[in-house]
């Protein structure tokens, strides 16, 4: 995971970068070291004997790369996996009725349209701005997940700390004005969507609005793992299927929004030294009415600029089967598997 502590001595030894993201050996300290690692497909861990925090009790863990979230409650329900991570809301809702268990982790603003503010069209905030008026998160909530989701473009509505700042408004009408307030400063209306290749409803629903105002869209589907890496390490993209991250956690908030719009070294393009202004009022908040104020300031950047078009806030779901005991969520809404086992 990126970000997380490895050991250099064995970076160095293993000298190839790529080899090291593949077959680090063993580079961590957690209970679990790859055994192998197969792009697409899976990974597979043993357990570490020399864990500093005592016994591992499970012998391993295969992570699989199934084909959509479908795919995994099935592969749950049949007994082929024991367990699966899942962000989607329907999927999640029929697993609970089937009798799994769950471990919930809410994410606030879990599904939206990211936008390249470095290069491309998304650049200009007014095609930022034709986006959100263009795309309903109403309308995507009916298309693509079946009316489960909590569909608001607001960037943190349905947090605990929700500023209750109300975020871009549908408005076919406007998104038409600011597609022809773009075209006419040079831009020739073209924009390249990014969806992934397990979900294409979201990419239609989202298509065909943008199409009916006035864009002229390439619908691209593609594996979750060629739009991560289009998007971290080429910055290849416009606009894409994706998620920031946020939490009911107001501390990893932080970390994460930081992380993200530092106008310094800005991840998708966009920072401002206001942003980097109002972000740091998380850090500095001392109780619950700094903390939402903090986030009211940051929500009235975003609503503004536009840096992603939120479609919805999504549950997040660990679920599993009734033999799969010990998994504990952590605060950053992470699994731990060290004492994890399978009951008999």
């Amino acid at each position: 995971v990126q970000g997380w502590i490895y050991s250099p001595t064995q970076f160095n030894k293993v000298g190839d970068p790529v080899k090291f993201n593949t077959d680090p050996g063993p580079a961590g300290a957690g209970p679990f070291q790859i055994k192998s690692y197969k792009p697409g497909e899976a990974l597979e861990l043993v357990k570490n004997p020399t864990y500093w925090g005592g016994e591992v009790y499970l012998d391993g863990l295969i992570f699989k790369q199934l084909a959509g979230p479908q795919a995994n409650l099935d592969a749950l329900t049949t007994g082929s996996i024991q367990a699966a991570f899942l962000r989607d809301p329907t999927a999640i809702a029929t697993g609970k009725k089937a009798g799994l268990s769950s471990v919930d982790m809410p994410t606030v603003a879990g599904n939206m349209i990211n936008m390249n503010s470095a290069t491309g069209p998304a650049s200009d905030v007014i095609v930022r701005r034709a986006v959100a008026a263009a795309v309903d998160p109403k309308i995507v909530n009916e298309r693509f997940y079946n009316g489960n989701a909590l569909p608001d473009s607001s960037p943190f509505a349905n947090s605990p700390f929700d500023p209750k700042v109300p975020g871009p408004k549908a408005d076919l009408a406007e998104a038409k004005k600011l597609v022809a307030e773009a075209k006419a400063k040079g831009w020739n209306g073209k924009v390249r969507l990014f969806a992934d290749a397990t979900t294409p409803a979201w990419g239609e629903a989202v298509r065909t609005q943008l199409v009916a105002a006035g864009f002229e869209v390439d619908l691209q589907s593609k594996p979750i793992s060629e739009i991560v890496t289009a998007v971290l390490t080429n910055k290849d993209y416009d606009l894409t299927t994706w998620a920031y991250g946020t939490t009911d956690e107001t501390p990893t908030n932080y970390v994460q929004l930081a992380g993200t719009f530092n106008s310094k070294a800005p991840r998708y393009g966009y920072g401002s030294p206001a942003l980097d202004a109002a972000i740091d009022g998380l850090r500095t908040a001392k109780n619950q009415t700094e903390v939402v104020a903090a986030y009211k300031a940051i929500a009235e950047i975003w609503v503004k600029d536009v840096p992603a078009h939120v479609i919805t806030a999504l549950p997040q779901s660990f679920l599993s089967t009734a033999k799969l005991k010990g998994a504990v969520r952590t605060a950053g809404s992470n699994i731990l598997f060290d004492k994890a086992y399978l009951e008999k």
